[in-house]
Protein backbone atom coordinates (compact mmCIF):
# COMPACT_ATOMS: atom_id res chain seq x y z
CA UNK A 1 0.00 0.00 0.00
CA UNK A 2 1.16 3.38 -0.53
CA UNK A 3 1.20 5.79 2.26
CA UNK A 4 -1.62 7.88 1.67
CA UNK A 5 -3.45 4.26 1.38
CA UNK A 6 -2.51 2.83 4.84
CA UNK A 7 -3.17 6.66 6.29
CA UNK A 8 -6.49 6.08 5.04
CA UNK A 9 -7.18 2.53 5.73
CA UNK A 10 -5.82 2.39 9.43
CA UNK A 11 -7.42 5.89 9.96
CA UNK A 12 -4.23 7.47 11.21
CA UNK A 13 -3.13 4.75 13.28
CA UNK A 14 -0.08 3.80 11.09
CA UNK A 15 1.20 0.89 12.45
CA UNK A 16 5.57 1.07 13.76
CA UNK A 17 6.72 -1.13 10.76
CA UNK A 18 4.58 0.88 8.23
CA UNK A 19 6.59 4.06 9.44
CA UNK A 20 9.60 2.27 9.08
CA UNK A 21 9.38 0.96 5.89
CA UNK A 22 8.48 4.45 4.46
CA UNK A 23 12.08 5.48 6.05
CA UNK A 24 13.36 2.60 4.74
CA UNK A 25 12.56 3.55 0.65
CA UNK A 26 13.75 7.21 1.22
CA UNK A 27 10.79 9.25 2.55
CA UNK A 28 11.57 11.52 6.27
CA UNK A 29 9.16 12.85 8.69
CA UNK A 30 8.49 15.60 6.18
CA UNK A 31 7.15 13.54 3.64
CA UNK A 32 5.25 11.93 6.26
CA UNK A 33 3.67 15.57 6.91
CA UNK A 34 2.75 16.03 3.61
CA UNK A 35 0.80 12.64 3.02
CA UNK A 36 -1.02 13.62 6.03
CA UNK A 37 -1.73 16.93 4.19
CA UNK A 38 -2.68 15.54 0.95
CA UNK A 39 -4.91 13.40 2.12
CA UNK A 40 -6.75 15.85 4.52
CA UNK A 41 -6.96 18.28 1.54
CA UNK A 42 -8.89 15.95 -0.76
CA UNK A 43 -12.35 16.07 1.51
CA UNK A 44 -11.69 19.47 2.62
CA UNK A 45 -11.51 21.23 -0.95
CA UNK A 46 -14.62 18.20 -1.95
CA UNK A 47 -16.81 20.00 0.70
CA UNK A 48 -15.68 23.63 -0.31
CA UNK A 49 -16.47 22.60 -4.21
CA UNK A 50 -19.48 21.18 -3.01
CA UNK A 51 -21.08 24.09 -1.20
CA UNK A 52 -19.74 26.63 -3.66
CA UNK A 53 -21.43 24.86 -6.26
CA UNK A 54 -18.05 25.33 -8.30
CA UNK A 55 -18.71 24.41 -12.15
CA UNK A 56 -16.76 21.22 -13.33
CA UNK A 57 -13.63 21.69 -15.91
CA UNK A 58 -15.02 20.82 -19.26
CA UNK A 59 -12.21 18.57 -20.01
CA UNK A 60 -13.21 16.27 -16.96
CA UNK A 61 -17.22 16.06 -18.34
CA UNK A 62 -16.49 11.87 -19.11
CA UNK A 63 -15.16 11.73 -15.30
CA UNK A 64 -18.32 13.15 -13.63
CA UNK A 65 -20.08 11.12 -10.40
CA UNK A 66 -23.44 10.22 -10.75
CA UNK A 67 -25.17 9.48 -7.33
CA UNK A 68 -26.44 5.89 -8.60
CA UNK A 69 -30.58 5.34 -7.38
CA UNK A 70 -30.68 3.22 -4.39
CA UNK A 71 -32.25 -0.72 -4.64
CA UNK A 72 -34.60 -1.88 -2.22
CA UNK A 73 -34.88 -5.09 -1.66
Amino acid sequence: MTGGTVLLHHRGCVAEDDLTLFVAVGYGQRHLSDVVTIVALKPLSNYVNYLAHTPLDPQFSAQVWKAQAKTVG
